[in-house]
């Protein structure tokens, strides 16, 4: 039993948590802001404040 295909899965949900369509094209705006973020990703966790529990 697959757990997605291109209509969605198996049971009828149909939501999307990829980078490309379904056509296989770019989400370009979600892209470039994705490898902002991470280029970012090391700097913005050293300069995180620990968390006190």
């Amino acid at each position: 039993m697959p757990i997605s295909r291109v209509q969605g899965r198996f049971d009828g949900e149909d939501s999307n948590f990829g980078t490309v369509t379904v056509d296989d094209r770019v989400y370009d705006e979600l892209t470039k802001t994705m490898t902002r973020v991470n280029a970012a990703a090391e700097r913005i966790h050293a300069a995180a404040v620990p968390a006190v529990i």
